[in-house]
């Protein structure tokens, strides 16, 4: 019989998970700009107040306190990302960060990130920056990661300035710079003449298209979207967020699925460096039992970000799946091994124990949950699940409900 994971770490399909609203809104308030300070070698202590901060800032995420977390940002630092490249006349230009500023205020940059399980991985170079990585798992499912570019004031002040999302292949600074293009275009239209080009230029261009392609994605036009997708120029079809929305139309098509292997191949060759695109095929693979595949697949997404124990949870969910529980318990039991606090790979556990018989294991991680995590397990309700028809049978299920 085979089960399916009883809370998947999968499901990683492509789609934006930020989006910074009001960026475009500009103030005529001019603002004085002062060049960003130069990095500085840190000594091993101010390392060490830079690893505790990192530490709090994921604390603060996880716990929901957004107040605490924006204060960690710089929006200015932020702004100056956004618009490096851009040149707008006389005021123009500092009018328009200001109103960026403004707008990340209102909107912060960590909104629908802040309350999710977060997670400090380590310090990493990436683009030739200095970031802080840290791992994300969704409630809805999945995991993703964010490394942060960041900058040390005196005293030791650490001050986070972008973030890159793994499952997007952006910097939170590309996203919104592209968001707002159009706003900055109707400031200079020679903006666009003279200066945009590409796919900078394609999209402005298409803004309407691209809109079109994005409602119709949250209403479940799918083949909509991915009409609209084929009109457009091909400097636009190639965009990391362009192939996300064709990516999730199609994902959600199985009369299309053909359509989605290519996709999907076409992505991760177009940017076979970037961890967006193993993400998807991890899921793919796992959904058409490419199982050895998608083990390198893990491999390589764990390689690249430096190790992570919940590669071990994909593991072990992969062959779940696969129903090589002996596999998947060894994946699960290394995972908790190498991080006991992680929940997914103690319902990996009770998933192998529920597909094997094996009742003992079963009771002892559904212990781990209610003990640990707090989870609630009423014996009405779980007799009445068919997953569970075998196990509350038995006397480890009494012995579970019966102890305190």
């Amino acid at each position: 019989m085979s089960f399916a994971v009883l809370r998947s770490p999968l499901r990683l399909r492509a789609g934006l998970l930020l989006c910074a609203a009001a960026v475009s809104s500009v103030l005529l308030t001019a603002c004085a700009e002062e060049p960003p300070a130069p990095p500085r070698v840190l000594s091993a202590d101010e390392r060490a107040q830079v690893d505790a901060f990192a530490d709090e800032f994921a604390a603060a995420v996880d716990s929901g306190d957004l107040e605490l977390v924006e204060r960690a940002f710089d929006l200015k630092g932020l702004t100056e990302r956004i618009m490096e490249g851009i040149e707008l006349q006389g005021g123009s230009r500092r009018d328009f960060m200001q109103g960026l500023e403004v707008g990340l205020k209102g909107n912060g940059p960590m909104q629908g990130v802040v309350g999710q399980p977060y997670r400090y991985l380590r310090t990493i170079e990436l683009e030739g920056q200095d970031c802080l990585l840290f791992r994300m798992l969704p409630t809805a499912g999945g995991v993703n990661y964010h490394a942060f570019a960041y900058r040390v004031d005196e005293p030791v002040e650490v001050r986070l300035i972008d973030f890159h999302v793994y499952s997007t292949g952006e910097w939170l600074s590309e996203s919104i710079r592209r968001l707002s293009l159009p706003a900055i275009a109707q400031l200079n239209q020679s903006f666009v003449d003279k200066i945009l080009s590409g796919p900078d230029r394609a999209y402005v261009e298409n803004l309407g298209r691209v809109g079109e392609m994005s409602q119709a994605l949250m209403t479940g036009e799918f083949d909509r979207v991915l009409a609209v997708y084929d009109e457009l120029p091909s400097a636009l079809q190639d965009q990391k967020a362009i192939i996300g929305l064709q990516l999730s139309a199609l994902s959600s098509l199985e009369s299309r699925e053909a359509e989605y292997i290519v996709a999907l191949e076409r992505y991760d060759a177009l940017y076979p460096d970037e961890a967006s695109a193993k993400m998807m095929l991890i899921d793919y693979q796992m959904l058409v039992g490419e199982f050895d595949a998608m083990l390198t697949s893990v491999d390589w997404l764990e390689q690249t970000v430096g190790g992570d124990p919940y590669c071990d949870v994909l593991r072990a969910s992969g062959m779940v799946v696969a129903e090589d529980y002996e596999r998947a318990q060894e994946f699960a039991q290394r995972a908790i091994e190498r991080e006991s606090t992680l929940e997914d790979a103690h319902w990996t556990l009770v998933t192998i124990g529920l597909g094997t018989g094996d009742h003992a294991l079963t009771r002892k991680h559904l212990a781990v949950l209610r003990d640990d995590f707090d989870y609630l397990f009423d014996r009405e309700s779980m007799s009445a699940e068919p997953i569970y028809a075998d196990f509350m049978a038995t006397a480890e299920a009494a012995e579970f409900f019966d102890s305190p």
